[in-house]
C-alpha cells in the first residue's frame, strides 16, 4: 500500500509541476531594436536578389507584389525562459516583428522563422543578423513574426545543440508563449494561426517545430501550415554521409557532433576520443558556443571531414546501425518518418552544395508512402529547368517567394468592415456572449439589411458552420465545435462583416 501511495503522490506532483510549467510566465524582458518601413523592405528586395540570385527569373515587380510590404513593423529583442535538456531553465533570446496600423477584428496570424546556420553567437536575429530581414518582410506584410535565436546562441548559455530538433522546436514554442504574453503590452491580437518556415538549419528547425506542435502541443497551439526550405531532414544518413565527400562546409560535422554531446553527456562519456590527434582540442569539449568556435578558428578543417575522426569510432559509426550517435541523430535529427496533418510544402534547389537535395526527395518518398495529403515537394530545377541553377544561398529567394504565396493562401485576412463605401454600422450588430460556451445570440437592427447568413471558419480557413435567413435576436448553437478561435463572416444585404468568436 505504501508503494502504491508513493507512486500516486509522485504522479500527482509530476502533474502539478507540468501544469505549473505550462502556465508559468515565459517573458522576461523586451526592447525595441528598430522600426521597419515598407519602403526599406521594397528597396532591400532587389539588392537581395542581385546579391544571392542574379538573373532570378521571377520579375522584380512580381516579387515585390508577393512580399506585399504595406505596414510599418516594430522589431523587438525578447528575453524569455526556456528549458535546456542539461542546464535546466535558462534565459533565451529571439526577435519578434509586430506590424502597425492594422485594424483586424480577427487578429493577426503568426509566422515563425527558424534561422540558418551561424558560426557566431551574435549572428542571430536578436542581434540584427541578415535573416531578421526575412522576418521584417513578413511583418510589414501583416504577420506577427517570431525569430528564435536557439539555445546556446544569442544571450543564452551553453553549447548550441546544432540541428537538434527538440531544442530548436522548444526555443520557438517558448518564444510563442512569451509573445502571447506581450499582446496587451504591445497592443496586438493573435488570431491563433501559426505559419512555420525556415531556411537551411532553419528548414530542419521548421520541420522539427511543425512535428512538435502537431504531435505534442496540439492542445496549446495550432500548426496551420509549414514551409521548411532547403533543410536536412535525414541527419543520420543523407547528411551524415557528406563526411565522405569533398564537402563545401566541413565544419558542420564537428559542430553537429559537439552540439549533440552538449545535450547527451553520455555520448562524451562513451566516446572520450572522437577526433584524431591533429584536432584533439575538440575531444572532451566542455564549453559554450564561443569557446567552441575559438578552437575551430585555430584548426585547419579538411574538406573530407572523415579525416578528422578516430578510425575506430568512424568504422563503428558506419557499420553499426545502433551506434549511439546514429541513434541520437535518428531520434532528434530525422524528421521524415511521420504523418503531418496540416499543409506542408518543402522546397530546395538541386544544385545545393550544402544541404543535399536528396533530403527533399527522400522525405517526399516517405510522405507519399504514408499517404500524406496536403503535401508538396518543390525543386527549383523542376520549376525553372531552362534557367541557371542556384546553389545554397541562391536558392533563398525562390523558397521565400514560394513560401510567402503558400502562407498567404491560407491566412485569415479580415478587415473590421468591408471596403464598400456604405458599410454596416457595427453599433447595431452584436454577437454575445463572446467568448461563448456554445449558444451565441446575434442582435441587429433589420434597418441595416436582411441577414442572409453567418459562416464560421476555423484557423485553417475551413467552413465549419453555416446558418441562413436569421431574424432579429436569433441564436445559433456551436456547442459541437471544438474550443478555440473562429472567424464569423456575417452576410447582411450585399455586405459582409467579419467578427472574431472564441468558443470555450
Amino acid at each position: 500500500m505504501n508503494k502504491m501511495l508513493h507512486r500516486f503522490l509522485l504522479l500527482l506532483l509530476t502533474l502539478i509541476c507540468l501544469n505549473a510549467n505550462l502556465t508559468a510566465q515565459k517573458l522576461v524582458s523586451y526592447e525595441l531594436i528598430r522600426t521597419e518601413s515598407p519602403e526599406v523592405i521594397t528597396t532591400l528586395i532587389p539588392a537581395l536578389l542581385e546579391t544571392v540570385a542574379p538573373n532570378f527569373p521571377v520579375p522584380l515587380d512580381s516579387v515585390i507584389g508577393i512580399i506585399d510590404a504595406q505596414y510599418e513593423a516594430d522589431l523587438y529583442k525578447v528575453v524569455y525562459k526556456t528549458t535546456h535538456p542539461v542546464l535546466g531553465e535558462i534565459d533565451a533570446t529571439g526577435a519578434i516583428g509586430i506590424p502597425r496600423g492594422i485594424d483586424y477584428e480577427c487578429g493577426l496570424a503568426t509566422a515563425i522563422y527558424q534561422h540558418g546556420t551561424t558560426f557566431s553567437r551574435t549572428g542571430v536575429p536578436s542581434y540584427g543578423s541578415l535573416e531578421i530581414n526575412f522576418g521584417s518582410m513578413l511583418a510589414t506584410s501583416g504577420y506577427v513574426t517570431l525569430l528564435p535565436d536557439y539555445m546556446g546562441l544569442g544571450d543564452s548559455p551553453g553549447m548550441h545543440p546544432y540541428v537538434h530538433g527538440p531544442t530548436e522546436a522548444l526555443a520557438a514554442i517558448d518564444l510563442m508563449r512569451a509573445t502571447r504574453e506581450l499582446q496587451e503590452e504591445l497592443d496586438f491580437t493573435l488570431n491563433g494561426q501559426n505559419f512555420i518556415f525556415g531556411y537551411s538549419q532553419g528548414g530542419h528547425g521548421a520541420m522539427a517545430l511543425f512535428y512538435e506542435l502537431e504531435q505534442n502541443y496540439a492542445d496549446e497551439f495550432e500548426a496551420t501550415a509549414a514551409a521548411p526550405m532547403s533543410g536536412p531532414y535525414n541527419i543520420s544518413e543523407i547528411q551524415a554521409n557528406v563526411m565522405f565527400i569533398d564537402y563545401a562546409t566541413p565544419s558542420y560535422l564537428p559542430y553537429t557532433l559537439i552540439g549533440y554531446q552538449g545535450v547527451y553527456p553520455e555520448l562524451k562519456e562513451q566516446f572520450p576520443i572522437v577526433f584524431n590527434e591533429e584536432w584533439a582540442a575538440l575531444n572532451g569539449f566542455d564549453g559554450d558556443t564561443d569557446d567552441f568556435f575559438e578552437i575551430m578558428n585555430t584548426l585547419d578543417i579538411p574538406s573530407f571531414a572523415f579525416e578528422m575522426f578516430d578510425e575506430d569510432l568512424l568504422s563503428d559509426f558506419v557499420l553499426n546501425p545502433n551506434h549511439p550517435l546514429k541513434v541520437a541523430f535518428r531520434e532528434a535529427g530525422d524528421y521524415y518518418d511521420w504523418h503531418p496533418n496540416a499543409p506542408l510544402m518543402i522546397m530546395g534547389c538541386c544544385d545545393d552544395e550544402q544541404v543535399m537535395i536528396e533530403n527533399l526527395y527522400f522525405t517526399k518518398e516517405k510522405m507519399e508512402e504514408k499517404g500524406v495529403e496536403n503535401f508538396q515537394a518543390i525543386d527549383w530545377c523542376d520549376e525553372f529547368p531552362e534557367y541557371p541553377q542556384f546553389g545554397h544561398n541562391g536558392c533563398i529567394p525562390f523558397c521565400l517567394v514560394k513560401g510567402k504565396q503558400f502562407f498567404d493562401g491560407m491566412r485569415l485576412d479580415c478587415n473590421v468592415t468591408s471596403n464598400n463605401e456604405e458599410h454596416v454600422d457595427l453599433i447595431n450588430l452584436s454577437l454575445s456572449p463572446n467568448p461563448t460556451e456554445g449558444i451565441l445570440q446575434i442582435d441587429w437592427d433589420e434597418s441595416i439589411g436582411v441577414f442572409n447568413s453567418i459562416d464560421l471558419f476555423n484557423v485553417n480557413g475551413q467552413l465549419v458552420f453555416r446558418a441562413a435567413k436569421l431574424s432579429e435576436q436569433s441564436t445559433i448553437n456551436i456547442a459541437d465545435l471544438p474550443n478555440g478561435f473562429y472567424l464569423a463572416e456575417l452576410n447582411i444585404g450585399n455586405q459582409k462583416v467579419s467578427k472574431k468568436i472564441i468558443k470555450q
